[in-house]
């Protein structure tokens, strides 16, 4: 049991602990290619941030609809948190970047919900009992 912990939430951390890493650099700049590039970066590891929570709540016995609402409250804080760790370290605090990763998170959860039903067990879904975790020797 203490594997599927790991593989549940060991994703989490280290996704949040990337994206608190990119944070606390003074002068990030991404290439200007076109205008608020930043908030399609904000967008994407925040996607990923949040497919990967909601897996994680749904590995550990929630249902679709609870793990979406959690993890829609917890990466509110989470990115609240981040521009605030952003602040801290000399970079501005924006409200749209928040924004950018709310709406990240939730299109995460959508696309992680989608291979939920078409992937294996294992990968976007828990495993089930009766696997080699339920066997008895």
């Amino acid at each position: 049991m203490k594997w599927r912990a790991i593989a549940a939430w060991g994703p989490v951390v280290l996704c949040e602990a990337v994206v608190l890493y990119l944070s606390s650099i003074r002068n990030l700049a991404l290439p200007p290619l076109f205008p608020n590039i930043d908030k399609v970066a904000h967008f994407i590891e925040y996607a990923g941030l949040g497919g990967l929570l909601w897996r994680a709540l749904r590995w550990g016995g929630g249902t679709r609809r609870n793990s979406f609402f959690l993890t829609l409250v917890l990466i509110m804080a989470l990115a609240a948190g981040d521009e605030n760790w952003q602040k801290i370290w000399g970079r501005d605090r924006s409200l749209g970047d928040w924004f950018a990763d709310c709406l990240g998170s939730m299109a995460g959860v959508w696309v992680m919900s989608g291979l939920e039903r078409w992937l294996p067990a294992g990968w976007a879904r828990a495993p089930q009992p009766g696997g080699r975790e339920g066997e008895r020797a």
